[in-house]
């Protein structure tokens, strides 16, 4: 994460969002996919290494896009509910998905993880990544790009 996110800042800044939420999430599915079904250490510290690109990358890539889509004056309040969200999922994610462990195990859980990461991939793509922004950065249309 420490090595990826300036890199994958830089990226985004210049080539636009999709170029690195897209591949994050797709790093996210197969880690979580590797780690359910490692038969080794190494594919386990693959499947983590993965995980720590792509969810290092989602955060950072994130917390820009919810800041440049933000409305002039709102970019507190933008930041504020994108880590509101981000700690709700990251505190009720494991409690409401560990409930399942004893149905589906822990291979299961990472496996329901991955096909959550699918599902947030297949949103992003039909609902985030065709608009203005995706392929370039773009000032959103309520700012002017020579406001602060």
């Amino acid at each position: 994460m420490l090595v990826m996110r300036p890199i994958m800042g830089r990226i985004q800044d210049r080539r636009g969002d999709n170029i690195v939420v897209i591949p994050a999430l797709v790093s996210v599915i197969i880690a979580l996919s590797l780690i359910a079904s490692a038969q080794s250490g190494f594919v386990l510290l693959l499947g983590g290494g993965l995980l720590g690109f792509g969810y290092g990358t989602l955060v950072s890539a994130g917390q820009t896009i919810a800041l440049a889509r933000a409305a002039r004056g709102h970019a507190t309040l933008a930041i504020a509910s994108f880590f509101l969200l981000l700690d709700l999922g990251t505190g009720l994610g494991p409690t409401v998905l560990g409930i399942l462990i004893p149905v589906v195990g822990f291979r299961g859980l990472f496996v329901i993880g991955a096909a959550l990461a699918a599902i947030s991939l297949a949103g992003y793509l039909l609902l985030v990544a065709r608009r203005p922004g995706g392929q370039g950065t773009q000032d959103p249309p309520d700012r002017s790009p020579s406001e602060p």
